[in-house]
């Protein structure tokens, strides 16, 4: 499996439904797949995602200690991937083991679920 940076990833999904929106620090070793299976599984259709209170106030703080805009997909990329990197290291490390963008769906589910406010 390749490892790719931030930019190589960017120009690999130009033009993509979901192109230039992964700005998040993936130069941490994630491969394309996890990277695709984590942006797909996340859903950051709006300027505030729909998740629950207690993991936007997280985001809004992190954003702001990290000079990011919240209200960004790349701000709230850089967010999770610092979130599952720090705060939810097995959910992380499982992620880096995903093979497929399924099963990278598929391990950063509980993780979405956790942040989701739908109920």
């Amino acid at each position: 499996m390749e490892h790719l940076t931030t930019k190589m990833f960017i120009d690999r999904t130009e033009g993509a439904d979901h192109s230039k929106l992964l700005r998040a620090d993936l130069e941490d070793g994630w491969t394309e797949e996890q990277a695709r299976g984590l942006l797909e599984s996340l859903d950051l259709v709006r300027a505030v995602p729909n998740w629950k209170a207690e993991h936007l106030m997280r985001l809004y703080h992190w954003c702001a200690d990290h000079e990011r805009d919240h209200k960004t997909i790349e701000g709230q990329l850089e967010f999770v991937a610092y979130d599952l990197c720090s705060s939810y290291p097995g959910i992380g490390m499982a992620l880096k083991k995903a093979a497929t963008v399924e099963e990278a769906r598929k391990t950063v589910e509980p993780y979405v679920k956790l942040l989701s406010a739908k109920e």
